[in-house]
């Protein structure tokens, strides 16, 4: 009787590839004061371009997010409050990128002492 030495391997392929939803963040360096300028660290994943708006009247026009992260700095504060600022990612025409219906998107709040 032989023996038959070997190895076998089953295997699966499928045409849809692997994708990662777009993703951007925003975060800044603890709290702010005023009359001082606080940096935003900004990060986008699958975005061409992204803006960051804020409640305080601060908008940075659209950046390109060919960097995967980097720093804005912010216009110094001219009054305690507390603050919201979003970052919206966007495509390479300007338009905003959707995941499931929904903009990509993140908010930061930022409590800005006397």
């Amino acid at each position: 009787m032989a023996t038959l030495v070997g190895f076998a391997l089953i295997a699966a392929q499928t045409s849809t590839p692997d994708t990662v939803d777009p993703l951007v963040a925003l975060s800044a360096d603890g709290g702010s004061t005023v009359g001082s300028v606080t940096p935003f660290f900004w990060s986008a994943l699958g975005v061409a371009q992204f803006t960051i708006t804020g409640t305080n009247g601060y908008a940075s026009g659209i950046r390109s997010a060919l960097a995967s992260a980097g720093i804005i700095y912010a216009p110094a504060f001219t009054s305690s409050g507390t603050y919201t600022f979003t970052i919206a990612g966007l495509d390479a025409l300007g338009s905003p990128v959707l995941v499931g219906g929904v903009p990509v998107s993140s908010t930061l709040t930022l409590t800005v002492a006397a």
